[in-house]
This record gives C-alpha cells, structure tokens and sequence, in this order.
C-alpha cells in the first residue's frame, strides 16, 4: 500500500514539475502578446520582433494588443501588471531583463528607457527587447549569424510551449 501512495505522490509531484505555457500548439495560437499602452518604442520592437520569429518558427500569427490580458498573454515590458503576479523590475539592472512563464502566462520585461529619455548615467536601456531576444535563441532556437535572412536560422515546428521558469540576466 505504501508503494501505492509513494507512486501517486511521484505521479502528481512530476506533473506539476512538468507545467509548462503553451504558446503554439499544433500551428494555433494560445496566447495574444499584450502590450503596455504607454510602452516605448523599444518595447513596441520587442513585440514586432516576437511575432515575426514565432510566425517563421511555426507559420502562426500571435495577436497583439495594447494592455494586459486576464487569460493565456505573452507581456512586455514593466508596468503595474507586474504586481498582480507579486513581481517588481526595480531591482533588474540597466539593459536586464526577467522572463517569468508560470500558469499559461510568459512575462518577459526589464528596464526600458522612455522615449526621448536617458538612464541614470545618461545612456538607454532596452531590458524587454533583450529579453525577448533571449526568449528567441533559447527556446525558439533562433539563431542570427550575420544581417539580413541570410544570416538567421528559425527552426521550424508547430508547437511551442516553454516550462514553467523564472529567469534574471543582465550584463
């Protein structure tokens, strides 16, 4: 009996480590890609640059909006969003980024210069683009050798869900 209990504790343990954010499956979108209505134009790139990358990876156009879903969403870039999923990016140094996939939901934001704006040290900051770009050579497996299409390889596959993850990198 206890052999019994030990496997179904395993059983249910090993499918809540195995949770993972659907994005693509079988060539249909499951999330929209939800962006601050304030967002700087890096972060609007951010965007533009994910949708064209998950389009040449799986033949699927992700939607995009202007603010911040309740159901399956991709978000960029920091906002008072975070907060409703207990996270902060205050504490992410310049051109950082976090991604946070967790309950059908990817986050991926960083400090991101306004437009017209500088940094502390008076440069910019482009924490959500980096951070998409990550997201893209990790779990897309882009790869970028030099401009142009040329230079890119986008493996192709229809369905596309990254694992449960919380990850912060800076330089």
């Amino acid at each position: 009996m206890k052999r019994a209990a030990l496997f179904a504790l395993l059983t249910i343990l090993a499918t809540f480590a195995a949770a993972e954010t659907p994005i693509i499956v079988d060539g249909k979108a499951m999330s929209t890609i939800c962006v601050p209505t304030n967002a700087p134009a890096s972060v609007q790139l951010a965007a533009k640059e994910l949708q064209t990358y998950i389009r040449k990876a799986t033949g699927a156009t992700l939607p995009e909006r202007k603010g911040i879903g309740k159901a399956n969403f991709i978000a960029l870039g920091a906002g008072p969003h975070l907060k409703r999923f207990g996270l902060k990016s205050d504490d992410i140094p310049v051109e950082g980024y976090r991604i946070v996939a967790k309950d059908g939901r990817l986050l991926i934001f960083g400090p991101d210069t306004p437009d017209g704006g500088n940094t502390k040290q008076g440069g910019f900051s482009r924490g959500t683009l980096n951070g998409v770009y990550t997201f893209l050579d990790r779990y897309l497996g882009g790869r970028w050798f030099m401009p142009g299409e040329d230079g890119e390889y986008v493996p192709k596959t229809k369905t596309l869900t990254i694992a449960d993850v919380t990850q912060t990198e800076a330089p």
